[in-house]
């Protein structure tokens, strides 16, 4: 997810700072979708599930995960799609620093 955000804040130009999330944010269209071959994540509906590894955009994740609005904003995408998945009879497994 974080990665995801990352490559926004890099489409846009942003650099991640607190008065850019919002505007990073307010873009954000994210859809992350479990498969046969693994998660499929999606920006805007393009598939950037390759995207999302290059080193720039792990340099990038690092930077933005620092950021409150991102971070509670990812709390929010995370809390979503599991009581989604709950509701269709599924569970989901998430990690992370502020998964609890």
């Amino acid at each position: 997810m974080y990665r995801a955000v990352a490559l926004q804040f890099i489409r846009q130009g942003l650099e991640p700072t607190l008065e850019s999330a919002a505007d990073a944010l307010a873009h954000l269209n994210m859809e992350m979708t479990p498969g046969a071959d693994g998660l499929t994540v999606r920006l805007s509906g393009e598939d950037v599930s390759d995207l999302i590894r290059t080193p720039e955009v792990t340099a990038m994740s690092s930077r933005v995960s620092q950021l409150e609005p991102v971070r509670a904003r990812m709390v929010e995408e995370q809390r979503r799609m599991a009581e989604s998945e709950s509701a269709q009879g599924r569970g989901v497994v998430l990690e992370g620093r502020d998964i609890g």
